[in-house]
């Protein structure tokens, strides 16, 4: 979140805050997913679950 922060301000020249940036991407339906770790994701039983 906070390199999306960095970018903002980069790219537009606007410094924003970490809620800001929260309450905006809800307000998008914008979700940050956790993903499966590098080494989880060769499990075959990690890999039945998040496929079902």
């Amino acid at each position: 979140m906070a390199q999306l922060c960095q970018w903002c301000e980069t790219a537009h020249g606007r410094r924003v805050s970490l809620t800001t940036m929260w309450k905006t991407l809800g307000r998008l339906g914008l979700t940050l997913k956790k993903t499966v770790c590098a080494a989880e994701q060769q499990r075959p039983d990690i890999a039945q679950s998040r496929h079902a």
